[in-house]
């Protein structure tokens, strides 16, 4: 992967992603606590009503805990 503005290699393991109200970025593992949830929705667009999802939804599983959703 590279960081288009530096044209410099990034370290895949911390980076972080961003989609509009949604940040992503790799962890070690679930927490056990985590409560499986369906569907592959990660937000929803309070103002206008869209939502990001995850895609193809056959291929993702998602977790809650708190705050915080996973997806495996």
């Amino acid at each position: 992967m590279l960081n288009h503005r530096q044209n410099s290699p990034v370290n895949s393991a911390n980076a972080l992603y961003r989609h509009g109200d949604v940040l992503l970025r790799r962890i070690g593992t679930i927490p056990n606590h985590a409560q499986k949830r369906l569907g592959t929705v990660l937000a929803h667009g309070e103002v206008t009503g869209h939502s990001h999802r995850v895609q193809p939804s056959d291929a993702v599983q998602l977790w809650a805990h708190g705050n915080e959703m996973f997806w495996r």
